[in-house]
This record gives C-alpha cells, sequence and structure tokens, in this order.
C-alpha cells in the first residue's frame, strides 16, 4: 500500500494552482499601492472573520468524514474548502493587504520591512494551500488513499491555522488601526 501511494502523487501531473490568484497575490505584495477602488471597509474584518469560522468548520467535517469512511462526503467538503478556501483569499489580496501596504508604509514606515516578510510569508501559505488542494481534487476519494489524504488535509489544516492566526492577531488590528487614520488618497 506504501509502495502504491506516492505513485498516485507522481502520476498527477503538475499544474500551477490558481494562476489569476497568485499573479494577485504577487501584485498586491509587490507593488503596496491602493488603486482608487480600494478604501477602508467597515465590514472586511467580520467578513473574514466569518470565512475563518467556515473554514475551520468545514476542515473538521472533512476530517471526520474521513474518520468516518464517508468517501462522499470527503469529496463533497474538499470541493466546498477549496472554494472557501480561494473566495477568502481574494478578498484578502483585493482588499486587506493592500489597504495594510499604503497604511504600514504611511504610518509605520519603520516596520515596512517587517511587513513586508510577513506578506511573502503569508503568500507561501496561500499558494502552499491552494497547490495542495488543486492536486488533491484530482485523486479520488477511496479506502486506498484515505489515510494518505487525511494526513495531508491535516499538513493544510496547520498552515492554515498558521495563516489565520497571523491575521487575527496581527493583520486584523493593524486595519482596524487604519480607520482612525485619515489618508486624503481614499
Amino acid at each position: 500500500l506504501k509502495d502504491f501511494l506516492p505513485e498516485i502523487k507522481v502520476t498527477v501531473p503538475p499544474e500551477a494552482p490558481n494562476q489569476d490568484l497568485i499573479d494577485t497575490i504577487d501584485n498586491n505584495i509587490s507593488t503596496g499601492v491602493l488603486n482608487d477602488d480600494v478604501a477602508y471597509d467597515a465590514e472586511l474584518i467580520e467578513t473574514l472573520k466569518k470565512d475563518h469560522e467556515d473554514l475551520r468548520f468545514v476542515f473538521k467535517e472533512i476530517i471526520k468524514s474521513a474518520k468516518s469512511d464517508k468517501y462522499s462526503l470527503v469529496a463533497v467538503h474538499i470541493e466546498t474548502f477549496t472554494s472557501l478556501v480561494l473566495k477568502h483569499y481574494t478578498k484578502a489580496d483585493e482588499a486587506l493587504y493592500p489597504f495594510l501596504k499604503h497604511h504600514i508604509n504611511t504610518k509605520y514606515p519603520n516596520h515596512k520591512k517587517a511587513i513586508d516578510q510577513l506578506s511573502l510569508e503569508m503568500k507561501d501559505i496561500s499558494v502552499s494551500i491552494i497547490y495542495s488542494l488543486t492536486q488533491i481534487s484530482k485523486i479520488p476519494v477511496n479506502e486506498i488513499i484515505i489515510s494518505c489524504l487525511t494526513k495531508e488535509f491535516v499538513h493544510i489544516g496547520e498552515q492554515l491555522i498558521n495563516r489565520i492566526d497571523r491575521e487575527e492577531r496581527i493583520l486584523f488590528p493593524l486595519y482596524v488601526d487604519g480607520l482612525k487614520c485619515n489618508y486624503s488618497s481614499l
């Protein structure tokens, strides 16, 4: 069985994860420039926190379904989870990160390097999760690979929790701090 599982991973042709999303992440991280369409959104943090709750819930459902040998349910939950992850990253990359880059560059220029590093780490987490989900979605869920799939999802979950923790602990408070500033460009 162990010899069979690595073959599955090797035979799945590597494809770039959602390239449009990665390009958006790259652009927002590298430019740090607010465009006219991005302004402070008082609802954004609550929306992103709700996304976090939904992602945690669906992740737990994947693991629970896998442990109960409900393979068709695992596949449905993976599809839902993938969709939620992509929507969440898009919201964060289109609204949260551009605003934060502008806010940090304006109010805390001495912290720009630290925020740039954090942004790159968050991007790496995003790309890793998206790539894993892209590959997993191509593999049929059955009793032969469920153990391997569960291990992969535990790894994805650890990465996701790391990203969620950093967003809620570091980035969300910075975003709220941005409301207190009066930017003429907004």
